[in-house]
C-alpha cells in the first residue's frame, strides 16, 4: 500500500510539474501573440499618422501657393491701377503745360 501511495504522489507531482510547464508555455505563446498584435497595431497607427501628416503638409503647401498667387494678383492689380492713375496725371500735366505754352505764346505775340 505504501508503494501505491508513493506512486500516486510521484504521479501527482509529475502531473503538477507537467501542468505548470504546459501552462507556462501557453502563457508565453499568448503573451508573444498579444505583443505581435500590439506591434502591428502600433505600426498601422504610425503609418496612418505619417500619411495624414504628409496630406496636411501638401495641403499647407497648396494653401501657401494659393495665398502667394492671390497676393501677386492683388499687387499686379494695384500696380496697374496706380500706373493708370499716374498716366492720367501725366496727361493732365502735359495739357496744363501745353495750355501754359499757348498762353506764353499769346502773351509774346501781343
Amino acid at each position: 500500500m505504501q508503494i501505491s501511495v508513493l506512486i500516486f504522489i510521484v504521479a501527482l507531482l509529475f502531473a503538477s510539474a507537467l501542468g505548470l510547464a504546459v501552462g507556462f508555455f501557453i502563457r508565453k505563446k499568448l503573451g508573444e501573440s498579444q505583443l505581435e498584435s500590439s506591434e502591428k497595431i502600433a505600426e498601422r497607427v504610425i503609418a496612418e499618422a505619417q500619411k495624414k501628416a504628409e496630406m496636411l503638409e501638401k495641403e499647407a503647401q497648396l494653401q501657401a501657393k494659393e495665398t502667394l498667387y492671390q497676393a501677386k494678383a492683388d499687387f499686379d492689380k494695384e500696380m496697374t491701377d496706380k500706373r493708370g492713375a499716374l498716366q492720367g496725371l501725366e496727361r493732365r500735366l502735359l495739357q496744363k503745360e501745353e495750355n501754359i505754352d499757348k498762353k506764353v505764346d499769346m502773351l509774346d505775340s501781343k
